[in-house]
């Protein structure tokens, strides 16, 4: 019930479903499968990064000892802490080694999850500047299904240095995935990456407009608020229409920018 609550964006709801899982109680938790992955939900829903990290940690633990470091469930926790990571070369080391995990044991029953992993790997080489690394990941998603196997294949046009191209797919995923409920947040991404395509073509007010409907998406994701990969994409938007907006955009959003990258480390 908890992570049906959860699913439908209802965070206090979910939390007070999981606080009552957690009444059971360690000795009776931790040889139950489900029961553990709780803790991980719990963690899913606090609002406090050490408290999210322990319960992860928690989980993890629990879950290796009963089922083993390489079951699907404990590299399912290992795989959720890693997306709560701020700093972007600390996150990236540790999806790169889930992802070699998931693909080595369970290339076939987490190939979603294996997928959405490696994206998000390429996603923030791209964003570093490590174009052989983002080739990479994005090749390997690319052909796949649903929103993230187009837009792996707009990331490779771009990085073939075919702008226009790469434009013209990312919205095609916007248009193609825009009533998809599950999707948005694909939407918004491919939409920012065609407002980050247009810049390079020196196409502002284009840009800007991409840019201006990315964000218009992200800002109502709140669920997904206190996640990093989304702040991310949030920073990176703002940063954009800061430099490319009016004044207007640029009082509005660089402050906020600045002051996240600042936060999480990483990026200067």
């Amino acid at each position: 019930l908890g992570a049906a609550q959860l699913a439908n964006g209802n965070a206090p709801g979910a939390r007070r479903l999981f606080d009552r899982s957690l009444e059971e109680p360690a000795a009776v938790r931790d040889r139950n499968a489900e029961l553990i992955g709780t803790l991980a939900n719990q963690a899913l829903v606090t609002e406090q990064p050490a408290e999210r990290a322990a319960l992860f940690g928690q989980a993890r633990e629990a879950l290796t000892r009963l089922l083993g470091a390489n079951h699907r469930k404990a590299i399912d926790v290992r795989y959720q802490a890693a997306l709560f990571i701020e700093h972007p070369r600390r996150v990236a080391a540790e999806l790169r080694e889930v992802c070699s995990i998931y693909q080595r044991y369970h290339s076939t029953i987490a190939h979603d999850t294996i997928d959405f992993c490696v994206f998000e790997l390429g996603w923030l080489a791209e964003e570093h500047g490590d174009l052989a690394e983002a080739r990479d990941a994005m090749a390997r998603v690319r052909g796949k299904t649903g929103p993230l196997g187009a837009a792996a294949a707009a990331y490779l046009a771009m990085l073939d240095g075919k702008l226009d191209e790469a434009v013209m797919m990312a919205r095609a995923v916007g248009e193609k995935f825009q009533t998809t409920t599950w999707a948005r947040f694909h939407v918004a991404d491919a939409i920012l990456f065609a407002a980050l395509c247009l810049d390079r073509l020196q196409r502002r007010d284009a840009a800007v407009a991409s840019a201006r409907a990315s964000l218009a998406i992200l800002e109502q994701l709140t669920f997904l608020a206190s996640t990093p990969y989304y702040q991310r994409r949030l920073a990176r938007n703002r940063a954009l229409l800061a430099r490319l907006g009016s004044p207007t955009d640029a009082k509005q959003f660089a402050a906020l920018a600045a002051a996240w990258y600042r936060k999480v480390g990483g990026y200067d």
